[in-house]
């Protein structure tokens, strides 16, 4: 359902499973943590006015499986506390939260439900971040930002802990290598991997990778 109004909210049912909110405000979230419904699926993008302030209310809606609050310009780390205590959060999108930090994703390596998340746009990103997102028992699907401070060393942590990787995007990073690249052999569950514009990975380093991992799909596009 799409609300875009307190009206709207006021209008929900307990049943409601499914919500888009355009531009909503932090007394929308108050509202919505009030009637105790048993969301599952939660649209907030673009909500550039919300606060962690509101977003820590949506801890009471514990049966949340996605969140998605991308472009909500005013997030910052603190915000992740609310998505990493959440039982039954399995997807998370995260895209062009700017103020999003590896502090951030040290709090959020605490989910023991996460499986999806998406850091389109969050330049602050580093390998330590990376590094702890690699912890999450059971990520299965990880968007990387493009041109984030991140390396080889991104690649190794997956590969020694993010076993049961199945989608990784990669593309636009100028640090990672074939080196990195062939570190991924050991995620061999992988079965889609975008590294699209990354200039120092080579067609040679691509084709190893396939016949490494025949059951992957790359989407592999050479800067020329």
């Amino acid at each position: 359902m799409t609300i875009n109004s307190i009206s709207d909210i006021n209008q929900l049912s307990q049943e409601t499973v499914e919500i888009q909110a355009h531009r909503a405000e932090d007394a929308w979230i108050k509202l919505l943590s009030d009637k105790h419904l048993k969301l599952k699926h939660l649209s907030l993008s673009g909500s550039d006015s919300l606060t962690d302030h509101s977003i820590a209310l949506l801890s009471n809606l514990t049966t949340l499986e996605s969140i998605d609050i991308s472009y909500c310009n005013q997030i910052t780390d603190a915000a992740l506390n609310t998505f990493s205590s959440l039982p039954q959060l399995r997807s998370l999108v995260l895209d062009s939260c700017y103020q999003i930090t590896d502090v951030g994703l040290q709090i959020l390596s605490g989910s023991r439900s996460l499986s999806k998340l998406s850091l389109r746009n969050c330049e602050e990103i580093t390998d330590e971040g990376v590094l702890a997102l690699a912890r999450l028992p059971h990520l299965e699907e990880l968007i990387l930002p493009e041109f984030a401070n991140l390396s080889d060393a991104s690649l190794r942590s997956l590969a020694m802990s993010a076993l049961h990787l199945k989608v990784l995007r990669l593309s636009m990073l100028n640090a990672i290598t074939d080196d990195g690249l062939s570190y991924l052999y050991k995620i061999k569950g992988l079965t889609s991997l975008s590294i699209d514009n990354c200039p120092n990975i080579s067609p040679e380093a691509v084709s190893a990778l396939q016949l490494e991992l025949p059951n992957c799909l790359v989407s592999y596009d050479r800067v020329i």
